[in-house]
């Protein structure tokens, strides 16, 4: 099945929750991707209509309901599919209320990694430094070839660069948040940390959920996939440890950057 093809079987004709439009864009990106889907598309947000006067003109006149200043758990009991911005925790209640009734709760990352073979996609996450490690491995490996970077910045969304490609690129290379790397049940390739300190304690219970939630990056990898790390005193290091004696490798079979 080609690509178009599956996005469409996914979606067309499906009722669609997108819980958080967001204020950087990427939200306006998802949803035009699910528009272009043919999905049944209802947008909810926390905030004020007034603050998204720009957006709600970019989609007058589209087959998009908006429900903002609060969330409804009606909304989340009549969805076919949930869709998850990132700064939605899985703890929030409609979030839980919605597993209650067995709803199928996605993220923009996990509906990509479905769609794209997980060969294609080299993946970086980090807490320091990510941003500019996927900027210029894509600078670099555009030298020989077809790449494109997409992934956890302002005013872009992976998945709104799926719609209007002709060919399947030989690389994406995706910046992943921690948000981006929850709930994911596959791993990338080709896999980068470029290093990991405590962040994010806010969303998290401690330090050790916050790794485990980055582990993510490689924890579904199989033989013959790759994983780069930071330094040997670096955490990255460490969690890459673990997943390697659950594997039966020797930890000092691991290399270090």
């Amino acid at each position: 099945m080609i690509l178009s093809e599956k996005i469409k079987f996914n979606f067309k004709g499906k009722k669609i929750l997108l819980v958080g439009l967001g204020m950087l864009g990427g939200g306006e990106g998802v949803a035009r991707f699910l528009l272009k889907a043919g999905a049944k598309l209802t947008i909810t947000d926390l905030r004020q209509k007034n603050e998204f006067y720009n957006v709600l003109k970019k989609f007058s006149g589209k087959k998009v309901k908006f429900v903002l200043g609060r969330h409804r758990f009606l909304d989340f009991k009549s969805a076919d599919i949930i869709v998850k911005n990132p700064a939605v925790s899985y703890d929030s209640p409609f979030i839980k209320h919605a597993k209650r009734f067995g709803k199928k709760i996605v993220s923009e990352t996990k509906i990509f990694f479905d769609l794209v073979p997980r060969e294609k996609i080299i993946g970086i996450t980090g807490t320091k430094g990510k941003t500019i490690t996927a900027m210029l491995l894509a600078r670099l490996l555009q030298g020989r070839f077809k790449v494109v970077l997409v992934g956890n910045m302002p005013g872009h969304s992976a998945l709104e660069s799926l719609l209007n490609l002709k060919k399947m690129p030989d690389f994406f290379v995706y910046e992943l948040s921690s948000f981006n790397l929850e709930g994911l049940n596959k791993s990338p390739k080709y896999a980068i940390i470029t290093n990991i300190f405590p962040d994010h304690l806010n969303r998290y219970k401690n330090f050790s959920e916050y790794k485990k939630v980055k582990a993510n990056i490689f924890k579904y990898q199989k033989w013959g996939d790759f994983l780069w790390l930071g330094k040997k005193k670096d955490t990255s290091f460490d969690i890459a440890q673990k997943a390697a004696l659950s594997l039966g490798i020797s930890p000092e079979n691991i290399k270090k950057s």
